[in-house]
């Protein structure tokens, strides 16, 4: 059983996934829509329309905002790749004389961000702290400081604010391709709990609504836990 707490971390954890689900589910619906009836070698002939959307720097930025902003640096950096880099190939390729373009790689900003490991970039760090007994925003500030604010391995991308600036001691910078946004840390890690226990997924499958079973079919390998409502034959 659960106490209070961990109740209602399950509630918003259920939440969180439900709505992550749907997001994707929409997406798969409608990229179904979209190429139905089209011979898949035709595919390619369509037009895709990549739309940059609002990047969020406010007085105060959160974890909401570390994570809009995440997204328009993965977008970001596509659109170098496609621009930039294959159509340069392309051009090469057909022997097309053009001159070379050069932009700003935001590798290194994806990787302070996402990369997994050796060094652990800020959302798999969160994961970390969240697991670690005691683990709190402050803990977690000290950890990225002294991972990529300290001298002998600072990161490009990564900064820290003016002491003078309010809530200094836990806000840090990143470097994004349009500009350097100060986050603070506080709410980071409990809005990072969303991790849904297998007992509530396997719960879900047995809904009586046919999308969510759809949404929480089980991963590859992964056997669904019977619930006490299953009748055993």
């Amino acid at each position: 059983g659960y106490n209070d707490e961990q109740a209602r971390g399950a509630r918003d954890a259920l939440a969180k996934t439900i709505y992550g689900n749907l997001f994707d589910h929409l997406v798969k619906v409608v990229n179904s829509t979209l190429t139905s009836g089209l011979d898949e070698s035709n595919v390619s002939t369509l037009i895709g329309v990549l739309d940059i959307f609002g990047f969020e720097s406010f007085e105060t930025n959160s974890f909401e905002q570390l994570c809009i902003n995440f997204c328009n640096e993965k977008l970001q950096f596509h659109f170098n790749d496609f621009i930039f880099s294959l159509e340069q190939e392309q051009y090469r390729a057909e022997g097309i004389s053009v001159d070379n373009i050069t932009f700003e790689d935001n590798q290194p900003t994806l990787d302070l961000i996402e990369k997994k490991k050796d060094p652990a970039g800020i959302i798999p760090r969160i994961d970390e702290e969240i697991k670690t007994p005691r683990g709190t925003d402050l803990t977690f500030h000290s950890k990225l400081v002294k991972q990529f604010g300290v001298r002998k391995m600072e990161h490009p991308s990564f900064s820290l604010p003016s002491r003078k600036k309010a809530n200094a001691e836990r806000s840090f910078i990143i470097s994004h391709y349009a500009g350097p946004v100060c986050y603070d840390v506080d709410g980071f890690l409990e809005k990072s709990k969303d991790t849904l226990h297998a007992d509530i997924s396997s719960v879900i499958r047995e809904s009586s609504s046919d999308l969510l079973k759809q949404m929480f079919t089980p991963l590859e390998g992964e056997t669904p836990k019977p619930t006490s409502r299953r009748k055993k034959k």
